[in-house]
């Protein structure tokens, strides 16, 4: 199977992301206890040593920063999907 950036030239795919989601309506104390606990586990380094070997960057990212980068992310594979032409399923 051919590559995102093989496919659509200018397009690169990395190895992914990951994220915690909480619902609507949750308590800024409790984001950044959660937000806290999440960056405290990343910095176990065996933790950190699955993180990297995956291919990932683990950061553990205030809540302001993560929200503005997964819209950036959306975007980015919003405007992947419409140059290959996929139609929602």
């Amino acid at each position: 199977m051919p590559t995102v950036g093989e496919t659509l030239t200018g397009f690169v795919a990395d190895a992914g992301w990951h994220g915690a989601f909480v619902p609507p309506g949750t308590s800024h104390a409790i984001v950044n206890r959660l937000q806290q606990s999440i960056r405290k586990a990343l910095q176990v380094p065996a933790v950190h040593e699955n993180f990297v070997s995956n291919g990932y960057d683990p950061k553990g990212d205030p809540p302001a920063v993560w929200a503005k980068a997964y819209q950036e992310e959306l975007k980015r594979l919003a405007e992947i999907a419409k140059a290959a032409k996929l139609e929602p399923q």
